[in-house]
C-alpha cells in the first residue's frame, strides 16, 4: 500500500499525461495490488453480507464537462453492490493521501426502506470492526481518518 501512496502524492504534484506515461509501469504494479486488496476485502465482507460485484474505479477522469482539466484521479477506489431486489446499497473504499476513507450506504425513497437498511448498516459495521483489516491497529488501515 506504501507504494500507491507515493505514487499518488506523485501523481498529484504532476498530474499530466507526459509524467503519468513515463510511470505507467510502476502504475500498472500498483493496479495489481490494489486488486489484491479490494478483492481480499470484498472475499472478507462476503462472510457477513450477501454481496454480488466489486467495481474497482478506474484512475482516468472524464474532463468534458469539468473545469479542471487533470486528467487523472489522485485516489484508488472500489464499490461494493449488494444483492438485490432484497438488499439495497453498498460500500465505498477509497485511498487518497490524506483523504482515505471507508463510507456505506443507500439512495431509497421509502422511509420504512431506510429505517430497515440503517439497522443492518450498523450490525454490519459492527461486524466489520470484528474483521483483521478493520481493527485499528491494522497497518493497512492507518491512512483512513474514520474508525469505524
Amino acid at each position: 500500500m506504501k507504494k500507491a501512496f507515493e505514487f499518488l502524492t506523485h501523481l498529484r504534484e504532476n498530474n499530466n499525461r507526459e509524467w503519468f506515461s513515463s510511470h505507467k509501469s510502476e502504475y500498472d504494479s500498483i493496479v495489481k495490488e490494489n486488486k489484491v486488496f479490494f478483492n481480499q476485502i470484498y472475499s472478507e465482507l462476503q462472510e457477513y453480507d450477501n454481496l454480488k460485484g466489486i467495481h474497482i474505479f478506474r484512475i482516468y477522469r472524464d474532463v468534458r464537462f469539468s473545469k479542471d482539466q487533470t486528467p487523472y484521479k489522485t485516489n484508488f477506489g472500489a464499490g461494493y453492490s449488494r444483492s438485490k431486489p432484497m438488499l439495497r446499497g453498498g460500500y465505498y473504499i477509497q485511498l487518497e493521501p490524506g483523504n482515505s476513507f471507508v463510507g456505506g450506504g443507500f439512495w431509497g425513497r421509502m422511509q420504512r426502506i431506510y429505517f430497515v437498511s440503517v439497522k443492518n448498516s450498523k450490525s454490519v459495521l459492527q461486524k466489520l470492526k470484528k474483521l483483521p483489516l478493520m481493527k485499528p491497529s491494522s497497518d493497512i488501515l492507518k491512512p483512513f481518518k474514520v474508525i469505524l
